[in-house]
């Protein structure tokens, strides 16, 4: 009941209480939306910087395998993978 008696409160003269709920609902809709899209921005960004961490990652690994056939040594290629 009181939920009701706010809403009467809060109408514009002459808005029924429908348009009110109405209103009401879109709000909050809204609000959730609001929310919702905040929060998948935000595991947006933690998905790509973890990511890019993984690309540096990789690229430091192909980088030192790089090294590695470099150095021509049998030895220090079966030490890489071996790691």
């Amino acid at each position: 009941m009181l939920p009701e008696l706010s809403i009467r409160n809060r109408r514009s003269p002459g808005m029924s209480l429908q348009a009110v709920d109405t209103e009401h609902r879109h709000v909050r809709n809204t609000s959730i939306l609001k929310e919702s899209m905040e929060e998948t921005h935000n595991l947006l960004i933690i998905n790509i910087n973890s990511v890019s961490e993984k690309i540096c990652c990789f690229h430091e690994a192909l980088t030192s395998i790089n090294q590695t056939l470099q150095c021509g040594s049998a030895t220090s290629i079966y030490n890489f993978f071996s790691i």
